[in-house]
């Protein structure tokens, strides 16, 4: 690639990871601004928990849709699509006159970045020929990505504190006409699959990613035994085998489970799964220790994660070239080492230790972890997959981040009987007496220690991995998903 060609490339990786930071975001930018909602709205705090999770739910049950959407009728148009529906909903929510609205806006801007987010990836799988120039571009997308929640917490304090709850919103107005008026200029349409649409593949498989994350979300208030989160698990399930059983049958199927198959795929998607499990079950952890049991205020437990955004934005710039050299699966293997190493010392800390000892280290250790495992995990998802199936490819591989975030604070919380409300955190948290501070410790190290059984299953889904990231567009092994099936009995 001449220098010419590989300038004209910045701006339009600049762009496309502005849509990633942007979507990202939105997932954390209202958790430190709860307070100040509560307090507009009056809201009682488990209507104001889907202030938050309308935006998670809608937008991991949409990915995969919005992913194969963008191989039948054009990345381009599908990313610009999904932004005009992720920026009205932005100033609905920052107008909203009432709580109700405000959830609703929230739901259409998850559904939004559910459309846009998987043209990203497929974007830049087409765009940068792979190798080392698609390395380097998935290192910054990797750095973008490990940065974006924990940015979210910082800015949304800050925008609250100095301008109101209201820009957290607002700010994605001019950033989301700006995309729009520069995507038709600087970014190529993606050659469309002519085929319908699978509409009951699209709604069934939706409908049971919709349901297990509500369940997901739900547990922790309602009861994992109460009829509405078993009924949800069980409706998820069925659906999920309506889905295999239309797939099977159709003569287009929404997802060609052929793509399993090829390269790195299936190590890489469990590795995404698992990195959503890590990240989202330590980044609620320590926040809740910071505040309930070091007292630290909303804005301040946010800041306390700059230290470790910052090595991974460091850390993500030199990983596409470890991978260059040494290959997916060893880098993959010594960022879940990482997160392990992380986890293990955060089952060391007391009450009494503080942030520079009991909680500096081991976010450092996640920080280098997240780099190591976004950047190389994404390059594995991408590799050797046949262009017509990049879109389906990116939209799995970012629905394993939020089926795993959902999961593993579901998990941890479960096992350790640890409060699952993040609004409660946000709005009532406040330092505790050293006698409950030593109780609640041991079960934040029960926790930590849960936590890393998804570092050891991440290790072994790595070694699903090729040893080195070759080539392997000339070889993929399955048919596109473009192609028509034939009918098969069961």
């Amino acid at each position: 690639m001449t220098s010419k060609t590989r300038s004209s490339q910045i701006p339009v990786l600049i762009l496309l990871c502005t849509v990633q930071f942007m979507s990202l975001l939105d997932t954390s930018i209202v958790q430190v601004a709860l307070p100040s909602i509560q307090q507009s709205f009056a809201l009682p705090n488990q209507q104001l928990q889907w202030v938050v999770t309308a935006y998670a739910v809608m937008c991991g049950g949409f990915l995969l849709l919005g992913g194969r959407l963008g191989d039948l009728w054009g990345r381009r148009r599908m990313l610009m699509c999904g932004m005009v529906v992720f920026t009205i909903a932005s100033a609905l929510a920052g107008l909203a006159p009432g709580g109700m609205i405000l959830i609703l806006a929230r739901a259409l801007q998850g559904v939004g970045a559910a459309i846009m987010l998987p043209s990203v990836l497929s974007l830049i799988s087409l765009i940068f020929a792979e190798g080392h120039e698609r390395n380097r571009a998935l290192g910054l997308l990797g750095t973008i990505s490990a940065v974006g929640f924990t940015s979210g917490l910082i800015l949304g304090g800050l925008l609250t504190a100095t301008l109101g709850w209201r820009f957290i919103f607002y700010v994605n107005i001019p950033i989301g006409l700006i995309i729009l008026v520069l995507s038709p200029k600087l970014l190529p349409e993606s050659t469309k699959v002519k085929q319908p649409l699978d509409v009951l593949g699209a709604i069934t498989v939706t409908g049971a990613f919709v349901a297990f994350l509500y369940a997901l979300t739900i547990a922790g208030s309602q009861g994992w035994h109460s009829l509405l989160t078993t009924g949800l698990i069980l409706l998820s399930i069925l659906l999920f085998l309506f889905f295999l059983i239309i797939e099977r049958h159709t003569k287009y199927p929404l997802m060609s489970f052929s793509i399993f198959s090829q390269g790195s795929f299936i190590g890489a998607i469990t590795a995404s799964l698992l990195f959503g499990a890590i990240m989202g079950s330590s980044v609620y952890l320590i926040n809740l220790y910071l505040q309930n049991i070091l007292g630290y205020r909303p804005l301040m437990a946010a800041f306390s994660f700059l230290p470790q955004e910052l090595l991974t934005m460091v850390a993500a710039g030199f990983v596409s070239r470890l991978v260059s050299k040494s290959g997916v699966q060893l880098i993959l293997s010594a960022g879940m080492i990482s997160f392990g190493l992380g986890l293990w010392l955060l089952t060391f800390i007391t009450p009494t230790m503080g942030y520079l000892y009991a909680v500096l280290p081991g976010t450092l250790f996640i920080g280098l972890g997240a780099a190591l495992v976004l950047v190389s995990g994404s390059i594995a998802a991408t590799a050797g997959i046949h262009p017509e199936q990049q879109g389906l490819a990116s939209g799995l591989w970012n629905t394993g981040p939020q089926i795993g975030t959902a999961l593993g604070i579901a998990i941890v919380s479960a096992v350790t009987n640890l409060d699952t409300n993040p609004v409660q955190v946000q709005v009532q948290g406040s330092s505790v007496s050293m006698a409950e501070s030593a109780l609640g410790v041991s079960g934040f190290q029960s926790a930590f220690a849960t936590a890393m059984i998804f570092a050891g299953i991440g290790l072994c889904s790595a070694l699903l991995c090729n040893r080195k990231n070759k080539d392997q567009s000339d070889t993929a092994r399955s048919r596109p998903s473009g192609h028509p099936t034939k009918k098969r009995s069961m």
